[in-house]
């Protein structure tokens, strides 16, 4: 198991270290954002969990993993955060969004595989890559459409004033792509009742992303994706659909 681990972390940081030099390429061609660099390594950690699954035999080997993982880059990442090239890369809105951010989504993660790979089993599997992918793509569009479209903000007692109508929409839409393709991959329902798990989970996403404060949504909005799918999958499997 021990060598498992240390492959599936290799692989893990050789992942981003690939996106680290695809986003530098990229710069070099034409300037980009600092919030789309920080949106593109917000999705690297997201996609990081089909390597994490399809790297691991079992749930525990991608537990320690993700465990492994945050240990080793959050030390690294404390010495680095006041090089220039960090400030460039990974410009942070506050002080640690990125360690406390990366520490939430693997803290995250091993929740999922613990729950729905340990003790799910195979079916329950899909859950994880579903959710995480809601979460992924619909923040990052929520983040991207707000801040350059944004007009109408969401003036609602426990929503984060920052949020805009135009962010819950856009992380809505996106979710709901994330949630259909993915459970379409997995072929967890033919792709009508697919869309319809979109339908019914994405707008829980978006609801639960706009509650969310101080970058805690990396926890709370796939936990209650994951929560949602499981409900929406049983009632249609009791439907017997």
């Amino acid at each position: 198991m021990v060598a498992a681990v240390f492959r599936g972390f290799i692989y893990l940081v050789g992942f981003y270290v690939s996106a680290l030099l695809l986003v530098l390429m990229v710069r070099k061609l034409h300037l980009i954002p600092s919030e789309v660099i920080r949106k593109t390594f917000h999705i690297t950690c997201a996609m990081s969990v089909f390597l994490l699954i399809y790297t691991s035999e079992t749930w525990q080997i991608a537990t320690l993993i993700s465990f492994a993982f945050i240990v080793v880059v959050y030390p690294v990442l404390t010495l680095l955060e006041h090089t220039g090239i960090y400030k460039r890369f990974l410009n942070e809105r506050s002080k640690g969004e990125v360690k406390s951010s990366l520490i939430l989504a693997y803290v995250m993660m091993m929740i999922l595989f613990m729950v729905y790979w340990g003790w799910g089993g195979s079916f329950w599997k899909a859950v994880i890559p579903i959710a995480i992918m809601a979460w992924g793509y619909g923040d990052a569009a929520a983040a991207l459409v707000g801040k350059r479209f944004g007009k109408h903000f969401v003036h609602v007692p426990g929503v984060d004033q920052k949020k805009t109508l135009e962010g819950t929409f856009a992380m809505a839409f996106a979710s709901a792509a994330a949630i259909f393709f993915t459970a379409w991959a997995y072929a967890v329902f033919p792709w009508y009742l697919c869309l319809l798990l979109a339908i019914l989970v994405a707008p829980v996403c978006a609801l639960v992303e706009l509650v969310s404060h101080r970058g805690i949504d990396t926890l709370t909005v796939p936990l209650s994706a994951a929560t949602a799918i499981s409900f929406v999958i049983l009632s249609i499997r009791q439907m017997g659909g």
